[in-house]
């Protein structure tokens, strides 16, 4: 579904979207938590929720969003740091984590 256009802008749109619906939280409700996040914040959530949940490497995300490799590391690099100043990112972040995990770990299991 994110690959259907050539515009990355679109592509990342179509990727927020999908971060709403399986997460439960937009990419503008966490930027919205602290007025001094970076215009770009959520760009950068919805890079690195695309990337956890669909365990793309850089090349495949840089493809998968249209955007060059040094675009995709830059936005990921810099979610990283506000995340060590934004506690509520930081939390849904690992919370996503923990359930991603789960959510793959009981899929696999079922399955055997």
């Amino acid at each position: 579904m994110i690959h259907d256009t050539k515009k990355p802008h679109r592509r990342m749109g179509m990727a927020a979207i999908c971060m709403a619906r399986d997460s439960g939280v937009s990419p503008l409700a966490l930027a919205d938590q602290d007025k001094t996040q970076a215009q770009e914040f959520p760009r950068w959530i919805t890079a690195w929720f695309l990337k956890q949940t669909q365990k793309l490497s850089l090349d495949e995300l840089s493809r998968c969003l249209g955007l060059p490799h040094r675009e995709v590391s830059r936005m990921l690099c810099s979610l990283e740091h506000a995340r060590t100043t934004q506690p509520r990112v930081n939390e849904w972040m690992n919370q996503l984590v923990q359930d991603h995990e789960f959510r793959d770990t009981t899929m696999g299991e079922e399955a055997v």
